[in-house]
């Protein structure tokens, strides 16, 4: 079953996930953005942060955070079930494994803490 979220992104498909669903494992970070806000990190090494709400499928789109002037990387990951698929579009960098572990959460903010998925 394919989900549609809108014309300008590909179709999500649980088998494009890459690897297996129960390998792979998602956090959402608060606080732990350049800007403070909330991270999405799954245990193979690379980090998504949000895009936006889908208020129709009452989904959170979450897009990978590689975004800079040479390298805007095109994968997204939406819910699925208990876990989260990506779209068809591949990460256009290598994984950062252990980026899970490095990441530093502001503890002052009571905000701030590590939910997981």
């Amino acid at each position: 079953m394919y989900v549609r979220r809108s014309f300008e992104e590909p179709p999500v498909h649980p088998e494009h996930v890459g690897v297996h669903e129960s390998e792979v494992t998602f956090s959402v970070m608060e606080c732990s953005s350049q800007r403070g806000k909330r991270k999405l990190v799954s245990s193979n090494g690379f980090t998504y942060v949000y895009k936006r709400f889908n208020p129709s499928k009452q989904t959170t789109i979450w897009r990978c955070s590689v975004r800079n002037k040479t390298s805007t990387c095109p994968a997204i990951v939406v819910p699925w079930v208990q876990s989260f698929v990506s779209n068809e579009s591949n990460h256009s960098h290598q994984a950062k494994p252990g980026i899970d572990k490095a990441l530093v959460i502001n503890t002052k903010d009571p905000r701030c803490k590590l939910d997981n998925y």
